[in-house]
């Protein structure tokens, strides 16, 4: 008996000798690392969509025509190199001061626009961007074939 059990005392430190018991661990800093990178990575290579263009609510196809207080209404008819309204021809600078004035007198101030279409696109713009510097929220286009 005292063998037996000096013979399984030796086995059990044999084994716990040769084989220590390793407490297990995991590392997860690298995994953090990675998970960053890639992040990093997908922010950098994607493309947000921005809206482009001019930021405009239409009417509806069911809307009909509504009556305006002429006092509240500019007409504005650009031209090649400058505006045509209320009977003068303007500059961008002028064009841009009848707006103030008008903005005095009047806080709800109606732009109608009569865009010819042998102009460029791009004197449309202008003339939305001078009407919206000056806080004009309503604009109204009108297409035209002849102009002034």
């Amino acid at each position: 008996m005292q063998k037996r059990k000096f013979f399984i005392t030796r086995l059990v430190s044999k084994v716990n000798s040769s084989n220590p018991v390793k407490e297990s661990s995991f590392d997860s800093s690298s995994i953090a690392d990675l998970a960053f990178l890639l992040l990093i990575f997908f922010i950098v290579t994607s493309s947000f969509i921005l809206p482009q263009g001019l930021n405009m609510t239409l009417p509806s196809k069911s809307s009909k025509a509504i009556k305006v207080n002429p006092n509240k209404l500019i007409e504005i008819y650009p031209r090649k190199k400058d505006y045509f309204s209320q009977g003068k021809v303007l500059s961008k600078i002028e064009l841009k001061e009848l707006f103030k004035k008008r903005m005095e007198e009047q806080k709800e101030i109606i732009a109608k626009i009569h865009m010819p279409n042998q102009l460029p696109y791009k004197r449309l713009v202008d003339t939305i961007n001078i009407a919206k510097s000056v806080g004009i929220k309503k604009i109204s286009l009108k297409e035209v074939t002849k102009w002034k």
